[in-house]
């Protein structure tokens, strides 16, 4: 189990009553503005999807942990670099 302490507490207390009171959920609008803050700093272009993160999200709905798992494995040691495949070989 989490422990929190007494500020988070206090935090997450006042975001549930605001929320309660007027169905505005605070964190997931400072996420967006945050994110949509980032796209305009790093100028991503937000028109077009990946191919491939089209494929995987609709293979989810059907897809058991393991078989996600385990095409997250097979994708990421394609985009390893050499020298991180050397690296974890030596480690």
């Amino acid at each position: 189990m989490i422990k929190i302490g007494k500020s988070e507490q206090v935090r997450y207390e006042c975001l549930s009553k605001h929320y309660l009171e007027t169905k505005i959920y605070l964190l997931e609008q400072v996420c967006g503005q945050i994110t949509d803050s980032q796209i305009q700093k790093l100028q991503v272009r937000t028109g077009m999807q990946r191919m491939d993160t089209t494929q995987i999200a609709s293979n989810i709905v059907s897809a058991s942990r393991l078989q996600l798992l385990i095409e997250s494995l097979i994708r990421l040691e394609r985009i390893l670099s050499k020298a991180d495949k050397e690296r974890q070989q030596i480690d």
